[in-house]
């Protein structure tokens, strides 16, 4: 897998980047391809003992639509 080689700061980035477009994909089957990045991401993280951000519901996410890590 892919997240294994990453940096913590990088694993970080992707895991932002596609829940931020997961949550603002145009299509379902875009949106749930990012979900599935985002998950995979996710688990690595508390593989390795890194904090999941807690996103709030008003849309304020730290990623970048499309960015590096999203599907």
């Amino acid at each position: 897998m892919k997240e294994t080689k990453l940096s913590d700061t990088q694993l970080l980035n992707h895991y932002n980047n596609a829940y931020v477009t997961y949550c603002n994909a145009g299509g379902h089957t875009y949106a749930r391809m990012n979900e599935l990045k985002a998950d995979e991401f996710r688990a690595q993280m508390v593989k390795r003992g890194i904090e999941v951000p807690q996103f709030d519901s008003n849309g304020n996410h730290p990623g970048v639509f499309n960015g590096p890590g999203s599907a």
